[in-house]
């Protein structure tokens, strides 16, 4: 059940403004409690539009999934269910 917790606390972001910095994306989400942040990198190390999200609580990754299609900057972001083996594995590549 713990493992279950867990998973349900990331989100995954498609979307991103290239130029988002932590402080925008935890704006995004505000009023929700992000306890980690990551972008994903493309091989040449710039931001590649996608992100992770982990949030305190399972409720709030659940709000979080109302924040899909909102704007962020001058792009629209799409949020996604994830399990935290995917953001350890995106944050290995």
């Amino acid at each position: 059940m713990l493992t279950l917790l867990v998973n349900m606390k990331c989100e995954r972001m498609r979307g991103l403004p290239y130029s988002a910095d932590q402080a925008a994306i935890n704006a995004f989400f505000a009023p929700l409690r992000v306890v980690a942040l990551q972008v994903a990198l493309n091989s040449s190390g710039q931001p590649s539009g996608f992100g992770f999200v982990q949030f305190r609580t399972p409720d709030d990754a659940s709000a979080a999934l109302q924040r899909s299609n909102q704007v962020l900057g001058s792009r629209y972001v799409e949020v996604f269910r994830c399990s935290r083996a995917e953001m350890e594995q995106a944050e290995s590549a």
